[in-house]
């Protein structure tokens, strides 16, 4: 893979997954919609206020479950970046919400 990978191009690595939709096969499966749902609220938690960058397209064709029940993104050409600035006041928001804190100070 490394072979074809350049400073303009990227190369990525097909992962195959259930996608994130296909609730039939998810349940016939096993697998908890609850424990995939908190996966991908992390995840994204993570993305955002943790690294600043993130996956900017993550509808269901770009979402799958491993069989093991990881999160598989696809398709990484939207991705975005959130500045430190505005992601340690979101950072404040979220806390400020998840303490139900109307007052506190972002």
């Amino acid at each position: 893979m490394w072979d074809y990978t350049t400073e303009k191009v990227l190369t990525l690595e097909y992962a195959p997954g259930i996608k994130i939709n296909n609730l039939a096969v998810l349940d016939s499966r096993g697998y908890s919609r609850s424990l995939i749902a908190s996966r991908s609220i992390e995840s994204y938690l993570i993305q955002i206020l943790k690294t600043g960058f993130f996956h900017a397209d993550p509808h269901p064709g770009n979402l799958a479950i491993d069989k093991d029940g990881s999160l598989i993104y696809y398709d990484f050409g939207m991705m975005g970046e959130i500045k430190s600035f505005t992601r340690d006041r979101l950072l404040s928001l979220f806390y400020a919400v998840y303490e139900k804190d109307a007052n506190k100070r972002l």
